[in-house]
């Protein structure tokens, strides 16, 4: 990790000097107890919003256990819960007093490709607990990022009134909300799976879905040609495979072109920016620009382009060839 951050600075100094760029900074607080929100536009909670908090337990710099803190302090009444592998004894009583509800899973014997399958487990367990618990609405996120807005929750919950679900949609009940950091516009049924909100049932059926039973390896990925976007999307895995099971369980039929993964972020989804809702990510935070080499101009779907989708999809170019150009290696 360390050697990331001091490759990433010295990336910023050589093209500052260079003069190539410009470039900007934030700075985010590592503990809760530093954390100004004053002015911050809020509306008083229903109690029945969720956080569940997904994947290992991040110990270097008390970094989940800050995020819970900085959570339980912006949201006093969300029902948080920690869906994790077994931690210790010390990590449990450390939480009591924050009021966390904390699943400890048994990790799948096959980890799937990328992992998907442990994060399916630790995140269905995390959202059908939020259902036990009588949570209207859930917030999936990563313990290994951490959201600073504090109007979070009145944010998510706006987004899902100013953009009603389309008609014609009997299955699903609302939009599900997902975020830029990780939404290709060239995946196709991409959306990121760092970040996922919306109405309980239609959470549960995204998360509680069967385990991918094929496993990683190199002769798996050498033998489908991961060139290309069509050939990465139709292999269906990782966030590609959340998405169309999700798709599946709701009654969508799902032909595999750019034209109707468009028209599914159009319809079934809202897609927001990262820097909206002041998302750190401990692995990439610093270096914002990490899928330049892709080639694509902004290859992230913004809450900009989600925008364009949804009141002009039926004007917009598309281009079903981008799809067999060659992905660059992201840098």
């Amino acid at each position: 990790m360390l050697l990331l951050y001091i490759k990433n600075v010295i990336k910023l100094l050589t093209t500052s000097i260079l003069g190539r760029y410009f470039w900007n900074y934030r700075i985010y607080q590592k503990y809760a107890s530093n954390q100004n929100n004053h002015g911050a536009l809020k509306l008083v909670s229903t109690g029945q919003f969720a956080i569940v908090i997904q994947g290992p337990y991040i110990a270097e710099d008390d970094f989940t256990f800050e995020t819970i803190k900085l959570y339980r302090h912006n949201f006093p009444d969300v029902i948080l819960i920690l869906s994790t592998w077994p931690v210790s004894v010390d990590v449990i009583d450390s939480l009591k007093r924050y009021d966390v509800h904390v699943v400890q899973n048994k990790m799948p014997a096959n980890p799937g490709i990328s992992n998907i399958n442990r994060q399916i487990v630790t995140s269905a367990a995390g959202v059908l607990l939020a259902r036990e618990l009588d949570a209207q609405f859930v917030l999936k996120t990563r313990t290994d990022q951490r959201i600073y807005h504090p109007s979070l929750e009145t944010y998510l919950c706006n987004l899902l009134k100013a953009f009603p679900l389309v008609e014609g949609l009997p299955i699903q009940i609302n939009r599900l909300v997902g975020i830029s950091l990780g939404t290709f516009k060239y995946r196709m049924y991409g959306i990121s799976d760092m970040f996922l909100y919306g109405y309980i049932d239609d959470m549960v059926r995204y998360w509680n879905i069967p385990l991918d039973a094929r496993k990683d390896s190199p002769e798996e990925r050498n033998n489908v040609g991961l060139n290309t976007w069509r050939t990465f999307s139709i292999w269906n895995v990782c966030e590609v495979y959340l998405c169309t099971q999700f798709l599946k369980n709701v009654g969508r039929n799902i032909t595999y072109t750019f034209e109707d993964s468009l028209q599914v972020f159009k319809d079934h989804f809202v897609v927001i920016d990262q820097a909206a809702i002041k998302l750190y990510w401990q692995k990439y935070t610093i270096n914002a620009d990490r899928y330049e080499d892709f080639g694509f101009f902004d290859p992230e779907l913004t809450f900009n382009d989600w925008l364009t989708l949804y009141h002009s999809i039926d004007n917009i170019i598309i281009d079903e060839t981008i799809l067999d150009q060659p992905i660059s290696k992201a840098g």
